[in-house]
């Protein structure tokens, strides 16, 4: 999941190089990067005297809270006023940040910030929210001095109904990982029971114990059934997955009556996750139970082959018993589905023939794109006796 977007992939070189661990969560991920990004990498100033990198990053932290809490676009460093004409929130200054010149300019001077000049932005929003979260956290448990009630800092990022505001989704998710990073457990609960689409989505579940994920399970559609607003690009879902919550996802597989966006959700994480080996013949029995719906069979398949210790044997069982249900449609963009992940020679002419004839009489339903997976696999591996044929 790492390697999904440019984002992720700039800070895993930025965690890694040098020698560094590779992550194994987000917040892993983040924090290492974010320690990268806070030094300076000119060996000419090497020797020069610069306030500390852990100054820095808590520097950070506090601006960017103060950024994104306010709405304001920019950090303007000059002693001058901001420019005039816009929006008055537009900046925060100096004066406003309370930081010594020294640490402001050093702090401007990282990778973390861009800009040139007297604007400074942080260098991506979802690292603002990284660390703006962890500012708030750390005032709530009061690492520098009085603690700050929750109650008070929720209001600060939420809205009247306890939630937060589009813009402030990340933030709200990054405090709540800190909290738990931080030891305040309760405080995390209570974010989660409020909000807990937003715990997940743009957080890492990962860090939470098992009693604050299952929280996030159970409490998922409690208010929008339908929550999941799109699937692309979300990679923090994984980070629910884990054999402590075993009995829960077998719950939610088993169960029939749920309509909401939970089935979807834990394929998901089943599926990018760590994988829940005991919960493989549960996979494997939906998969191939003809009264489940196509999308959710095909999760399924994947969700079941996630840490396969054989997956060509696993692929090929599957196929063949397949070939035993009743010709349809669904059946065909299933075996269409598994062909496309069979390597080299583990899939045969055969098999694709019999995976288009039978697809060619079924009855049309204008649905379109369920070959389009073999189709790509016979492309990037021709099958020459296929076509001559």
């Amino acid at each position: 999941g790492f390697v999904e977007n440019p984002l992720s992939l700039k800070l895993l070189q930025k965690a890694v190089s040098g020698g560094g661990k590779w992550p194994d969560t987000r917040y892993e991920l983040f924090g290492a990067a974010i320690s990268g990004l806070a030094f300076e990498r000119d060996k000419d100033r090497s020797q020069t005297e610069r306030t500390h990198a852990s100054d820095i990053v808590n520097a950070a932290a506090t601006s960017c809270l103060l950024l994104l809490a306010s709405g304001a676009r920019a950090i303007w460093r000059s002693n001058d006023e901001p420019p005039g004409g816009g929006d008055t929130r537009a900046y925060i200054t100096a004066r406003d940040l309370k930081l010594s010149r020294p640490v402001l300019d050093d702090m401007l001077d990282t990778a973390l910030f861009r800009g040139e000049g007297e604007t400074f932005e942080p260098m991506h929003r979802t690292v603002a929210e990284f660390l703006a979260g962890e500012a708030l956290a750390e005032a709530v448990v009061g690492t520098n001095g009085r603690a700050l009630p929750l109650s008070r800092a929720a209001e600060l990022i939420t809205g009247s109904d306890g939630q937060p505001p589009t813009e402030l989704r990340g933030l709200y998710a990054w405090f709540a990982v800190h909290l738990t990073k931080l030891g305040d457990n309760a405080s995390a609960m209570r974010l989660i029971e409020a909000d807990p689409v937003t715990v997940l989505a743009y957080g890492d579940a990962a860090v939470f114990d098992t009693s604050a994920r299952r929280a996030i399970l159970q409490n998922l559609g409690r208010s929008d059934p339908y929550f999941r607003a799109s699937e692309v690009g979300i990679t923090a879902v994984g980070g629910l997955a884990g054999e402590d919550l075993a009995t829960d996802f077998r719950a939610l597989l088993t169960d029939r009556s749920d309509r909401t966006h939970r089935l979807l959700t834990v394929f998901e994480a089943l599926t990018i996750g760590r994988p829940v080996a005991s919960l493989r013949p549960v996979l494997r029995s939906f998969a191939l139970d003809a009264g489940r719906l196509e999308h959710q069979r095909i999760r399924a398949i994947d969700a079941f082959l996630n840490g396969a210790a054989e997956p060509e044997r696993d692929q090929r069982e599957l196929f063949d018993e397949l070939s035993t249900e009743t010709s349809s449609v669904t059946r065909e963009a299933l075996r269409a589905q598994l062909a496309a992940k069979m390597q080299g020679a583990a899939l045969t002419a055969d098999d694709v023939k019999s995976v288009l004839s039978s697809y060619r009489q079924t009855a049309n339903d204008s649905m379109m794109g369920r070959l389009h997976a073999l189709q790509r696999r016979l492309e990037s591996e021709p099958i020459p006796e296929l076509f001559d044929e």
